[in-house]
């Protein structure tokens, strides 16, 4: 405790040393904290479901098959453990007292909770996507409608005459996903009733959803891909017409950072991430190199004192701890605030980047204690 008072009289002796070295210290690992989050979101982004490595999205120039394709290919690949396809929409709901709201809405298949690792509040993975009229509400609007998370078995009305009832409420898509945010999940056959296409799953001229795949542990599906095109080649429009020329099989963990686009997602760029990763090194090293050229020079104006300590019997080995711990204490310092301006800031990095951050949950004890072994 006295090594501590005494060094905080000699940072208050040296005001100008204290705050160059404290508030320089601090903005530098703001930013640092606050991109190395974003950087780890961003490269995490759908690794929390089961079946990552087993997950594929077929592709050609862009990401539009038929809805029968999926069919004929689950039937012809052995590799194939099964399949979701995916088509966005909007519409409206309908309250009882004439209200109306907005939601926006993905049509999938009953494999859609198998296959991807979204956590359901209501219902079972296996059962909530089985029926035409079924509907899963995200946990956000089953509280608009419902006030609640409490609405399976209740009933939905969209676009006045349509209704659906609650089959399964999931958590809100999390940030980090290639997915983007959606009020409801529908069947796939409810496209029969809202936009009143009766044979939707059976048309080919209708190219316009995207299909992912689960291929069988221990199987290669994309060394299917020459095969599968052959066949197109021969069986399906958009490749006769030449509308398409290629067949990819390209992994979940490169979805996000693919330049296609597909039924309710979103990407980045791959190149963004590394520019902001070495800009992050580039911080670092140099509040580092920065914190030490300021630690050498106010050493210079110590001398009188580890002279005196030396006198007084001090070893060589109580001033190399007394100098580590005081490097501790400011890089604690610089820390504690680099962290409240992190939270301050976060808002406005949030918007500029259009992402979540989510510091508290991001940054843990542990996390700080690396961090402060890190700068000293």
């Amino acid at each position: 405790m006295n090594a501590l008072k005494s060094y905080l009289r000699h940072l208050s002796k040296n005001k100008l040393y204290t705050v160059v070295t404290v508030l320089g210290f601090a903005i530098s690992l703001t930013f640092i904290l606050l991109l190395s989050v974003y950087i780890s979101n961003e490269t995490s982004v759908d690794s929390f479901h089961a079946n990552k490595d087993r997950i594929y999205r077929i592709e050609n120039e862009s990401v539009d098959f038929s809805p029968p394709i999926a069919v004929d290919l689950k039937n012809s690949i052995p590799e194939i453990e099964d399949f979701t396809r995916t088509l966005e929409g909007d519409g409206r709901v309908h309250f009882a007292d004439g209200q109306k709201l907005k939601i926006s809405y993905l049509g999938v298949d009953a494999s859609f909770f198998e296959i991807f690792s979204f956590p359901l509040l209501k219902g079972k993975p296996e059962e909530v996507l089985k029926t035409a009229n079924g509907i899963v509400l995200s946990r956000s609007m089953a509280i608009k409608l419902f006030g609640t998370i409490e609405a399976v078995g209740k009933s939905v009305f969209m676009n006045t005459d349509h209704k659906y009832l609650v089959t399964g409420v999931m958590e809100d898509f999390p940030e980090n996903t290639h997915f983007v945010p959606q009020d409801a999940l529908f069947n796939m056959k409810a496209f029969k009733e809202l936009w009143g296409f009766e044979n939707i799953m059976e048309e080919y001229g209708f190219a316009s959803l995207s299909i992912y795949l689960l291929a069988k542990e221990n199987t290669d599906l994309p060394s299917k891909a020459s095969s599968i095109l052959d066949k197109f080649k021969k069986d399906y429009w958009i490749y006769q017409e030449g509308w398409a020329n290629i067949v990819e099989f390209t992994p979940l963990k490169d979805l996000y950072f693919s330049e296609k686009i597909g039924n309710g997602t979103k990407s980045n760029s791959k190149t963004l991430i590394t520019v902001l990763s070495v800009i992050v090194l580039l911080i670092l090293l140099l509040a580092i190199g920065n914190y030490v050229n300021l630690t050498i020079a106010q050493a210079t104006f110590r001398g009188k004192e580890v002279a005196i300590k030396k006198l007084l019997g001090g070893s060589k080995k109580q001033l190399f701890l007394q100098f580590i711990r005081e490097s501790i204490w400011l890089c604690m310092a610089a820390v504690i605030l680099a962290l409240v301006l992190a939270k301050l800031i976060e808002p406005i990095f949030d918007s500029l980047l259009s992402t979540q951050l989510n510091l508290i949950e991001k940054i843990t004890f542990a996390n700080i204690l690396v961090l402060i072994g890190l700068l000293d």
